[in-house]
């Protein structure tokens, strides 16, 4: 519809230039004048209607008439002053056309750009605010799991038998990760090894004769060679390390190494049946429990 009323303007646009152009030569000289002044509605509306080539052809041929005209007039032996000022008033007015419409257009430049500016700048303020979402439900959870922590050494302190103190400090951390994952303790120190493994639901506490009994993987051997925490996200593609038995179902894990005065005595390890199932900030917090499983060994007086 829109389109149909521009191209109907257009036309009659057209129609109108041909009118004034067949009466300007029709007509006698008292209405010359006036059909000239006639064309600067012509000129305008080419303009707003067409764009700047499209009146600057109407410009070309309105002084072309202008031109035919002043030969007319001094024909007719009339002034010809009339007839030039109504010619520079029709070229002012094209100028001054011009003039506003770039001006226009820089301020719809100008607005588009601030528009813009202020879309980008809205966007990068969700972007923002997704951010701190984000950070403040991580450092609730992190906070969340803290105090759990707190809880769990307050608790462990009241309980005097180690093996019920390690299956407490253990089934409270898997509770903490989820419960789909599982942790096991390896404490290895002369002729004295040990396996722990809770899953949440239950565990296992069991001394072995021999390291080789505590069926410790290559990245368990790895923590003890290094002397650092390890984190895998995805047991079958990390090159530095052969997949595990496929029956334990690991795909991610994080391993810690246990100290007492500077000397490995154990590993503490969470396995996830998950890709991508710890962060490092599971990280740290799991040599916090190392810290605390530490402790307690040295209370135990383990390393004596």
């Amino acid at each position: 519809m829109r389109n149909y009323f521009e191209g109907t303007l257009k036309f009659i646009v057209f129609i109108f230039g041909v009118v004034i152009t067949f009466f300007l030569f029709k007509l006698g000289p008292n209405w010359w004048l006036t059909y000239l002044f006639a064309y600067n509605f012509v000129l305008l509306g080419s303009y707003v209607l067409m764009g700047g080539g499209m009146s600057m052809g109407f410009l070309v041929f309105i002084i072309i008439i202008y031109l035919m005209t002043f030969m007319r007039v001094l024909a007719a032996k009339i002034s010809l002053a009339p007839f030039v000022v109504e010619l520079i008033v029709s070229i002012l007015a094209y100028l001054l056309l011009r003039k506003s419409s770039d001006i226009n257009k820089y301020f719809i430049f100008t607005m588009e750009d601030k528009l813009k500016m202020m879309e980008g700048e809205f966007n990068a303020l969700i972007v923002e605010e997704k951010n701190l979402k984000t950070g403040h439900d991580a450092n609730v959870e992190k906070l969340l799991k803290y105090r759990k922590l707190m809880e769990i050494y307050n608790e462990i302190k009241a309980i005097k038998v180690f093996s019920d103190r390690v299956r407490k400090i253990l089934s409270s951390t898997v509770d903490i990760f989820h419960k789909e994952k599982s942790i096991s303790l390896f404490l290895m120190k002369e002729n004295r090894f040990m396996k722990v493994v809770s899953n949440g639901k239950e565990d296992m506490f069991s001394g072995e004769k021999d390291k080789e009994s505590l069926y410790l993987k290559n990245f368990d051997e790895w923590v003890i060679n290094n002397k650092k925490s390890l984190i895998i996200s995805d047991i079958y593609k990390d090159v530095r390390f052969t997949s595990s038995e496929e029956s334990e179902n690991i795909k991610s894990l994080i391993s810690v190494p246990l100290f007492i005065d500077e000397k490995i005595v154990g590993i503490l390890r969470v396995t996830s049946e998950n890709l991508n199932g710890f962060s490092h900030e599971d990280v740290r917090f799991l040599d916090i429990i190392a810290g605390i499983v530490s402790k307690i060994l040295v209370e135990e007086k383990y390393a004596e």
